[in-house]
């Protein structure tokens, strides 16, 4: 929670950037989802549920081709952060890093961290009036998301990162129902093209004996797996302005779902060899399904 306070102050010190010109924006808000997190193929589906909090900053730079077209051409480019945390439960299974059977197992206070950073460029048109505006959009944005269990019997559980590239293609629509009063609507499709999923459980053992080829392994050390998937957004916002500023709240919903990885580079530890010989293997990492569902709310300016 002191981190995302230290966040959110940190954002607010940066809003004379956006006071002194008209043409910049600048949104700062609190943001609480529903976290929800699956590996839906497994026999016994690993699956964390809880809610993360944080804070989101977007800083959106309008008519950066001005001098070359008129004022009607808004082509904009956006630059967008959030960062959420929290403790969640797992329940069902924890993945063995080597089939799709999972392990019986549950844990509480998972702790979950997200980072998301992108950018974004697009051209706003306006109707009615400069009543209605549609501003469709495409990017880049980078996905990071950390899950580290607690202790599980005097040892410490996986430590578990999803990392991905993806492509944001979407369209705002918004319409001014009065002076003060702003409605916007938002839906966007993300293409992962790159994902990356890790796991460490160098610290779990002796309880997952692994035999393979009549040699025990009791700890799985490294799991790496290279992914692909697609994801979706959507939002509703409602703004109110002011003299100088306006205050909005923006429910929203975060889809993300990846295949099944390519061959992984998994490491395991053999005991029964006196050197704890690392042996080579290869798997696939399972697929996955995260979900974010909540609302932010904030000033802009």
């Amino acid at each position: 929670m002191r981190k995302i306070i230290s966040l959110f102050i940190l954002s607010l010190l940066a809003l004379p950037l956006s006071a002194t010109e008209k043409n910049n924006d600048l949104d700062v808000s609190l943001a609480s989802a529903h976290y929800s997190f699956k590996m839906p193929k497994l026999d016994l589906p690993v699956e964390q549920k809880g809610t993360l909090n944080g804070v989101n900053v977007s800083y959106t730079r309008h008519n950066v081709l001005s001098e070359y077209f008129d004022n009607e051409n808004d082509v904009f480019v956006s630059v967008q952060g959030q960062y959420l945390s929290g403790k969640v439960d797992q329940t069902n299974g924890l993945w063995d890093g080597i089939s799709d059977e999972g392990f019986p197992l549950s844990l509480k206070d998972v702790k979950i961290n997200h980072w998301d950073v992108r950018i974004l460029a697009g051209q706003a048109y306006t109707f009615k009036d400069d009543l209605w505006r549609l501003a469709p959009y495409m990017g880049i944005g980078y996905n990071y998301l950390s899950m580290k269990p607690g202790a599980w019997w005097g040892y410490t559980q996986s430590y578990h990162k999803m990392k991905g590239l993806y492509i944001p293609l979407g369209a705002t629509f918004g319409f001014q129902p009065s002076q003060r009063v702003k409605i916007t609507l938002g839906g966007e499709f993300d293409a992962l093209v790159h994902g990356n999923y890790t796991i460490d459980t160098s610290d779990l053992a002796p309880y997952m004996p692994i035999t393979v080829d009549g040699i025990t392994f009791d700890q799985l050390s490294n799991a790496r797996g290279d992914q692909h998937g697609y994801g979706f957004r959507l939002n509703a916002r409602a703004e109110i302005g002011y003299k100088y500023l306006s205050v909005f709240v923006e429910p929203f919903f975060n889809y993300m779902r990846t295949s099944r990885s390519g061959k992984a580079e998994i490491m395991r530890t053999s005991t029964p060899d006196a050197d704890n010989v690392y042996w080579y293997m290869y798997d696939r990492i399972p697929p996955t399904v995260t979900k974010e569902y909540g609302l932010r709310a904030g000033v802009a300016f």
